[in-house]
């Protein structure tokens, strides 16, 4: 694989994400229910790297 010299980061708000997404689903959503074709999607709009933000776990105090 090559380097790129000008790579480009998409960041998503991963928590907001599934909080929407589980709405949608009626339970809960995981990474695993993203479906393929979002992925897909920012790849056919040039973004070289996908930043996940606040996939880490929290406490309970955590919203």
């Amino acid at each position: 694989m090559t380097a790129l010299l000008n790579p480009s980061l998409y960041q998503v708000n991963t928590r907001v994400w599934l909080r929407q997404l589980s709405q949608q689903l009626n339970r809960p959503a995981t990474l695993d229910d993203i479906a393929d074709a979002a992925l897909d999607e920012w790849i056919s709009l040039g973004f070289d790297w996908i930043y996940f933000l606040g996939v880490w776990q929290t406490g309970t105090a955590a919203p």
